[in-house]
Parts: C-alpha cells; sequence; structure tokens
C-alpha cells in the first residue's frame, strides 16, 4: 500500500494513500459510531476537491453510507468548512491514540495549518 504526491492541479499537491484510506475505513463513523464506513472527502477547493479530483486524502473522515447519504445527498455539503476541519482534526487525533496516524497525513496537516 502505497502513499504519494501528485501535482494533479498547478496550485496544490495532492496526497494520495491507500494505506491511510484502509485506516480511515478501519473507525467508526465519526457521526453515529457504525462501523463499514467509507472515506468521505472534503468538498472544499481549498483541499484540493474539483470537478475531476477528490480533495487530498488527508482531508477525509469516516462516515457509514447513511450518514453519508444524509449528509452528501446532492454531492454538495452543506456542512461548514470549520465543521469539516473539526472532523478530520478529530479523526487523526484518534488514528494518533490508536498508533495508527501516518507521519505523512500528520505532516501535512500541520502544514496544511489543520492540526
Amino acid at each position: 500500500m502505497n502513499s504519494r504526491v501528485e501535482k494533479v492541479d498547478p496550485d496544490f499537491e495532492y496526497f494520495r494513500s491507500t494505506m491511510h484510506l484502509t485506516l480511515i475505513r478501519s473507525l467508526p463513523c465519526c457521526i453515529c459510531g457504525a462501523g463499514g464506513v467509507a472515506p468521505a472527502h472534503s468538498r472544499n477547493p481549498a483541499h484540493g476537491h474539483r470537478k475531476d479530483a477528490l480533495a487530498s486524502d488527508e482531508f477525509t473522515i469516516p462516515l457509514c453510507g447513511k450518514v453519508h447519504l444524509e449528509y452528501d445527498p446532492t454531492g454538495y455539503r452543506a456542512a461548514s468548512e470549520a465543521w469539516f476541519i473539526k472532523k478530520v482534526k478529530e479523526t487523526a487525533e484518534l488514528l494518533r491514540a490508536r498508533h495508527m496516524l501516518l507521519a505523512m497525513v500528520e505532516l501535512l496537516l500541520i502544514e496544511r495549518g489543520v492540526l
């Protein structure tokens, strides 16, 4: 399971990590606590979201299918950026407490002003 940084956009470096996404899937839903989650990527362009690209993988939170549908029924997240960043921080802290936070993810979140 590899990690890489890619330059899809000239102004943004994307972090892609199958390992990080696997670790996100191992967590409970950050809203209801259910299992069977999927990584939910930010929809904020500042996090790399584009029409043709998911946000960078460090900007993901664990959401179960039910919550994901309620949270993102039409492809647009109405939740505020502050709420999403709070959930990214909580997810990073949970991974850190389980000794599962990848060093590269922690570094990127620090560099991008999240942690």
